[in-house]
């Protein structure tokens, strides 16, 4: 697309049954905010037929581009990657699960035009297995206790909206270790909330083990606060 007005994006990871769907359904929410759309799907390092689902939707919908990258980088490099190539003077940023209901789409456009810059969704409910929803909790807790801002809402997912200078500003972080909701608020732009349905995955099981939910956590916590390495350089002098 040319120029294009709005740009979906979403990482994809071991999900190839779910791809026609999400096409379809993003084609279909995206067409009532604009006829000038684009979505992007970053297939990161899947192990199954997710790219070939993704060419495949590219063949079949001009509006549909795929980057694949070389490994899995996880989630949030995957998103940067979208980001990276994402043309829209507005971006949406979704799971590939549908989970995030793509329906939301023009509510957050309209939300957005009321002079947001960011415009982020709460989750009425976590549709998600009770040891992710455990883990999410002491997630937050650890990380509210760590950071020098505000504390962070766990209703708040990564489907959101952002504007083109907000998606300009987050590139120039260039920080391997990052975390999507993390560098948003620490961008400083701003922002408004919309609350949103949850729903149950479309198929398939998530691809987030424990141990990924663990890795992930610990890299959200060391990239926003410094107070791990205080304590680590007090312990050391203490010895």
């Amino acid at each position: 697309m040319t120029n294009p007005k709005l740009s979906v994006v979403s990482p994809v990871f071991c999900a190839a049954p779910m791809v026609g769907e999400l096409v379809a359904r993003v084609t279909e929410s995206a067409a009532k905010v604009t006829d000038n759309f684009e979505i992007i799907l970053v297939d990161d390092g899947s192990r199954d037929d997710s790219w070939a689902r993704i060419v495949e939707a590219t063949e079949k919908n001009p509006r549909v581009r795929g980057i694949r990258l070389s490994r899995n980088f996880g989630q949030h490099c995957a998103i940067t990657a979208g980001l990276a190539h994402a043309c829209g003077d507005l971006i949406v940023v979704m799971d590939c699960d549908l989970q995030d209901d793509p329906r939301y789409i023009p509510t957050l456009a309209e939300r957005a035009a009321e002079g947001f810059d960011v415009v982020l969704t709460s989750r009425i409910e976590r549709n998600h297995p009770w040891v992710r929803n455990v883990c999410a909790g002491l997630f937050y807790r650890v990380f509210n206790s760590l950071t020098d801002r505000e504390p962070a809402d766990r209703t708040i997912g990564g489907y959101s909206l952002i504007t083109r200078k907000v998606a300009d500003a987050y590139l120039r972080i260039g920080d391997v270790h990052r975390h999507y909701l993390g560098v948003l608020g620490w961008l400083g732009f701003r922002q408004s909330v919309i609350r949103v349905e949850h729903g149950r995955r479309h198929t398939g099981n998530s691809s987030y083990t424990f141990l990924r939910l663990m890795r992930h956590a610990i890299d959200g916590i060391t990239s926003q606060s410094t107070k791990l390495l205080r304590v680590s350089i007090a312990v050391g002098f203490a010895y």
